[in-house]
């Protein structure tokens, strides 16, 4: 495929995303995104076979485009004695994926709808969610993280990304339709410290504790 089909299917992709986000799989129609392409049906069909087609495009836009991806690509490039200085933190890999969030909602809000669609064995992306949580938990668990030595194994590591990620889903499906509305900025707590509950009032076993503490301010009886 040559420079022009690459954009092209970039731009079918991109029409593919928008309409999947604001409509849903089942709200989406080849001629809508053809329209909104500026191609004929005919023109997007020899792209892609069918609307399965599209709906690949969209999910594989949706994986490729992470920065905690690159975020953990940055660590594992690193030799082991660089890693010693720059480890892989966890919640520096989460912070990562907050921050992401909030500059790509649209993309943000095609996840949300999709799953919620999904829920459906019928739905095309059925597989690909229900699939989803393991393989992460897998791809998670083979990192070579930071943690307390509690986390020793991979399933152990994958069902602490699990948690983190668990809550942080369920905080982002209440609160996208206000990400267009609010702003937030994170940034790190070491350069504007703020005033935090103690940390033994708050409903976190010590072993969680100690895995995010390496990335936040956090007394030393709990690191």
């Amino acid at each position: 495929m040559g420079t022009r089909g690459e954009e092209r299917l970039k731009a079918i992709t991109d029409a593919s995303t928008e309409v999947v986000a604001e409509r849903g799989y089942y709200g989406m129609t080849i001629q809508e995104v053809s329209d909104r392409v500026g191609i004929t049906q005919a023109g997007l069909l020899k792209y892609v076979k069918n609307k399965n087609g599209l709906l690949m495009l969209v999910l594989r836009r949706y994986e490729d485009s992470s920065e905690a991806g690159d975020y953990i690509q940055s660590k594992l490039a690193l030799t082991p004695e660089q890693r010693e200085l720059s480890p892989l933190l966890m919640p520096e890999y989460y912070r990562t994926i907050a921050e992401d969030t909030m500059k790509r909602p649209q993309l943000t809000q095609l996840y949300l709808v999709l799953r919620a669609e999904a829920i459906d064995p019928n739905h095309p992306a059925h597989e690909y969610y229900a699939q989803r949580g393991g393989r992460l938990r897998a791809q998670i668990g083979s990192y070579p993280w930071k943690l307390p030595p509690e986390y020793n194994t991979p399933q152990k590591i994958g069902l602490l990304s699990m948690c983190v990620g668990s809550a942080m889903e369920g905080l982002q499906s209440l609160s996208w339709r206000a990400i267009h509305r609010l702003h937030v900025q994170l940034v790190p707590v070491r350069e504007h410290p703020v005033p935090s509950p103690p940390l033994e009032r708050l409903p976190l076993s010590r072993p969680f504790i100690r895995a995010i503490a390496p990335s936040f301010r956090l007394r030393p009886r709990y690191v």
